[in-house]
């Protein structure tokens, strides 16, 4: 049977969850020393004792070969990156597909804007037409000067024009989040914390997957962050869930609580999305388009306190729950998305916006560039 290779290296590949296989060093021979949810990390025999583990890769049975995605880490401080490949069929798990016994009512008011917002007056008569500013949120509070001069505003841009754009960032300034101190949470009268049903079931007790000791650090650094602003609480509670490290596209890493056996007892949300394709469709051929992208979006949608033990996890810090809805949860995208929609409703209706789970797009109610006599666009104020 002919030998993996990987980059043209030979490679040995293990069938095995055991991480304490002993394997012979031979050459030139990269190990695959154990995996994790088909994450195959690749130990090089020549770096052993300097604790390096030389790269990631997918292995391909079909040509025998393992195709590195990752890079070192460990003394030559270098970035690993710990991409997943995508579960296959038999891997999958689905959900609990029965019906509530008691049924299910949704939370939140359909009215909560009426409620929460009222109808405030504008404050400044000069802009009166914009949506007025309906938080008591002292000017500045957040949009600092040096918030301010730290933002990318294009110099295609007029004076009056960047004045208005200061107006209404001013008017939603409760809305901006520099941090993750500054996020809030979903209101319960727009929508409660989130219930996970599920079916009767029996605790669980997972073990951890392994993290490379180069990255334990930056563990601890973003479990002790997620307890300073509320996304993780402490526990003592019967489930225990596994957890990883994906890297984020800005740098750093994002863990994720491994929510398989949760999701094996939770009841099927049968909501469905919006294809990518059709949203895109929708905002196509406009002179003009917003986009909008919430701060940490399902850390925004809390968790009711009796779905929250399901959650747990052991850290370096010991056994946490999460207190938000957890990513890789199997109705996480359908109960967001129809929350966002509930949020967004007033902007559907009229055609000028749509939410696609946690990003927002708005349009002008018409493609038209309003052009005057001689072809130029219209001012719609004086210099906008």
């Amino acid at each position: 049977m002919p030998p993996y290779t990987c980059d043209g290296r030979k490679v040995v590949v293990l069938d095995t969850d055991n991480e304490e296989v002993q394997v012979d060093d031979e050459g030139d021979m990269f190990i695959v020393r154990y995996k994790v949810n088909r994450v195959m990390v690749i130990e090089d025999p020549k770096s052993r004792g300097e604790g390096l583990y030389a790269t990631v890769g997918y292995v391909n049975r079909a040509d025998r070969t393992v195709k590195a995605i990752g890079q070192s880490v460990g003394k030559r401080k270098k970035a690993m990156e710990a991409l997943t490949l995508y579960k296959r069929k038999k891997d999958k798990i689905l959900p609990a597909n029965q019906p509530h016994t008691r049924g299910l009512k949704p939370g939140g008011d359909e009215d909560w804007k009426i409620k929460l917002v009222g109808n405030p007056s504008p404050i400044n008569i000069k802009y009166a037409w914009l949506i007025p500013k309906f938080v008591n949120m002292p000017r500045g509070t957040r949009l600092t000067a040096e918030c301010i001069a730290g933002l990318k505003i294009g110099m295609g841009i007029t004076n009056q024009e960047r004045e208005v754009l200061m107006e209404v960032l001013y008017n939603r300034e409760a809305g901006i989040a520099f941090d993750l101190t500054e996020k809030g949470v979903f209101k319960p009268e727009v929508e409660p914390p989130h219930i996970i049903s599920t079916i009767q079931h029996e605790p669980w007790q997972a073990a951890n997957f392994r993290v490379p000791k180069a990255l334990e650090g930056e563990v601890v650094d973003i479990v002790k962050k997620k307890l300073e602003y509320g996304a993780l609480e402490r526990c003592c509670r019967p489930c225990r869930n596994p957890w990883f490290l994906v890297p984020k596209k800005s740098g750093g890493y994002r863990l994720i609580n491994a929510a398989q056996r949760l999701n094996a007892v939770t009841i099927k949300d049968a909501s469905l999305l919006l294809s990518s394709e059709k949203y895109t469709e929708d905002f196509a051929g406009f002179p003009l388009l917003s986009l909008l992208d919430l701060f940490s979006g399902y850390d925004q949608y809390e968790l009711d306190p009796s779905s929250r033990d399901m959650t747990a996890f052991q850290t370096p810090l010991g056994l946490l729950r999460m207190t938000a809805l957890p990513q890789g949860y199997t109705n996480g995208v359908q109960v967001f998305d129809w929350v966002m929609k509930k949020i967004r409703k007033d902007q559907i209706a009229a055609g000028i916006g749509k939410p696609f789970i946690d990003d927002v797009a708005v349009k002008p109610a018409s493609g038209s560039m309003f052009l005057d006599k001689d072809g130029i666009p219209e001012e719609v104020a004086s210099g906008i």
